[in-house]
């Protein structure tokens, strides 16, 4: 049966709350005075606390300042979780986040249903791992908040609360010597397609096959059936009328987050005054690597 097992000693965790609003300060804001009031009575120690604007920028940042300073073991946010355009918070956890720990909204949302009924719907109360740091990101009000510690938070974030929890484990996530997902950033979608299209120019077979995934990249091209492997690459490569004045040109802005594991390039690719492509690709690192995981051609009209 889940609870506390007293053999156990307990272990004070630090934790930051950062509240996501436009209108509040320290002052006025009840629910992260709520949540600090809590962290304190369980023994765990507020490090930090912060009221930032809805601005998805400004909540990354302060996240990912939090957990590379590596201060913080736990951050709660409050605010900012539901529906309108201002509501961004879910967003930024996303986007900073390794991985996410979907559990969390769901047993949340289940236990609001007690209080608030299908209400609950509207709310996206999240929560993930960035950089080793759990973050939990709460609803703005003050029931939501009570309620999400209370049930949930106050248990997990002790180590005596069996079967398991997530003050065990929280040292683990901080030396995981896992590798941390590679990221692609502003350019590579420009430095990846310049590549392509020099290998497509040389008619090289080699530079062609450097441009995929080692395994499971796949290339679409009219006229041909899936090309998978490298062979079949070259095979199409060969295929294709001399490389002189191939180019090609973007036709929509590439969108990269932080922490962002892949990114869709759409350019056109001219390999001929006669021939030329709509490019729709998808492109990541592998290795430290730019590569394709997919690349579709289509005839480009006119």
């Amino acid at each position: 049966m889940p609870g506390i097992d007293l053999t156990r000693s307990f272990v004070p965790l630090r934790l930051a709350i950062l509240t996501v609003s436009d209108t509040r300060t320290l002052t006025t804001d009840t629910s992260g005075g709520i949540l600090a009031a809590r962290v304190e009575e369980a023994g765990h120690r507020v490090v930090v606390r912060r009221v930032v604007p809805d601005l998805r920028g400004l909540v990354e940042a302060q996240l990912l300042a939090w957990a590379d300073a590596g201060e913080v073991d736990v951050t709660l946010t409050t605010g900012g979780t539901g529906l309108t355009e201002r509501d961004i918070t879910p967003e930024a956890v996303h986007a900073v986040c390794d991985k996410l720990i979907p559990g969390f909204g769901e047993v949340f949302r289940t236990l609001s249903m007690r209080t608030i009924g299908l209400s609950t719907l509207q709310s996206r109360a999240t929560a993930g791992v960035c950089r080793g740091m759990p973050i939990f990101a709460l609803p703005g009000s003050n029931g939501a908040c009570r309620d999400a510690w209370d049930e949930i938070l106050v248990h997990q974030l002790d180590i005596r609360y069996r079967p398991c929890n997530l003050a065990e484990i929280a040292p683990r996530l901080r030396r995981d010597p896992s590798p941390r997902p590679e990221c692609v950033v502003p350019g590579d979608a420009e430095q990846l397609r310049a590549r392509l299209v020099d290998a497509l120019a040389r008619n090289d077979a080699a530079a062609l096959h450097a441009c995929f995934v080692d395994e499971g990249a796949t290339l679409l091209a009219p006229g041909a059936a899936p090309l998978t492997t490298a062979p079949a690459r070259e095979a199409w490569l060969a295929s294709l009328p001399r490389g002189e004045g191939t180019s090609a040109e973007a036709l929509a802005e590439v969108s990269y987050e932080p922490g962002q594991l892949a990114a869709r390039d759409v350019a056109v690719l001219r390999l001929s005054p006669t021939r030329a492509y709509v490019m729709s690709a998808t492109l990541r690192r592998q290795h430290g690597r730019l590569v394709y995981a997919l690349l579709h051609l289509s005839e480009r009209a006119g």
